[in-house]
């Protein structure tokens, strides 16, 4: 059986630790960001980091249809970035973009963590989606 950059072993039916979720660089698996965020912002955040192994364009678009659900319903407000969570997601996607190769990526990565921690706005998130979307539309 394949083994993830994560450690864990591939499911070859992609249900526990499927390979989309398990072979980013920084070797932490996807959950372990998304555990800490709500849907919209968790939902945008899967689909970024595993768009290039899954499904392309397509999981681009839906990245940037959360990112402007996001910025209708604010709930990053409510975050706290002071929390133990807060830090601990912190810790987390620093390390998802310290590693991430794709500089278009990194740049959406970077927006979520300024909107999350700041000074970042949502519409900054939605921008660094739609310049993604850009760069991976199909000729």
């Amino acid at each position: 059986m394949a083994i993830g950059t994560t450690g864990n072993e591939i499911d070859p039916d992609g249900i526990v630790h499927p390979v989309h979720y398990n072979m980013h660089p920084c070797g932490l698996e996807v959950c372990e960001v998304t555990d800490y965020l709500d849907f919209n912002l968790g939902s945008l955040f899967k689909y970024v980091v595993r768009h290039d192994l899954k499904n392309g364009h397509h999981d681009v678009k839906k990245a940037i249809w959360y990112a402007e659900r996001e910025v209708q319903n604010e709930s990053w407000r409510t975050f706290d970035p002071d929390s133990d969570r807060g830090l601990e997601l912190e810790i987390a996607l620093s390390k998802f973009i310290d590693a991430e190769p794709d500089q278009r990526v990194h740049d959406v990565l970077d927006a979520l963590y300024a909107l999350l921690f700041g000074p970042g706005l949502p519409d900054d998130l939605v921008a660094a989606c739609k310049s993604l979307e850009i760069a991976r539309r199909k000729p």
